[in-house]
């Protein structure tokens, strides 16, 4: 027995640092993979995280996207307001033009008119200067053939 029991010494003695290397190699490697577990658990948590964010930021580009568009749609509205008023203007515009146009035609008959009323007013005007001039040639004829000293004319012949 006594070899027995020596030989199971000698196998203890050389088996438990091998046993000890072995039992600290497996906690460490429990250990080990522990920590990479939670490593991955935390790289993990952190993605999630980062593809929130991002979806967050993606969210607030297309609320921002769609304020602009909904402030350009308002802008859209007010230029085809102004362009329907611009629009309106020009219609009035024309309109007025052609009623100048028409007051012009009008001034420029009125303006043949008067033109026309004036050769006539001068053509009465110069026959009447025509009938001043005969009428003194007449009267410068007939004082001629009256005495002065008449009682046609009482302070004399006039002078001309």
């Amino acid at each position: 027995m006594m070899t027995d029991n020596r030989f199971s010494e000698l196998i203890l003695s050389l088996c438990r640092p091998v046993v000890n290397y072995a039992s600290e190699m497996f906690l460490k490697r429990l250990m080990g993979r522990t920590k990479v577990e939670d490593a991955l658990l935390r790289l993990d948590s952190l993605t999630r995280e980062e593809s929130l964010m991002a979806l967050a930021r993606s969210l607030e580009v297309t609320h921002r996207i769609d304020n602009v568009v909904c402030d350009l749609e308002g802008g859209v509205r007010a230029i085809n307001t102004l362009t329907e008023v611009i629009d309106e203007n020009v219609k009035v515009t024309k309109a007025l033009t052609e009623d100048v146009a028409g007051n012009v035609n009008v001034t420029k008959a009125l303006a043949k008119e008067v033109g026309d009323n004036v050769k006539v007013v001068e053509g009465v005007a110069r026959g009447v200067d025509n009938n001043i001039r005969a009428n003194r040639h007449r009267m410068q004829t007939f004082s001629v053939r009256l005495h002065p000293h008449t009682d046609f004319f009482p302070h004399g012949v006039p002078k001309q």
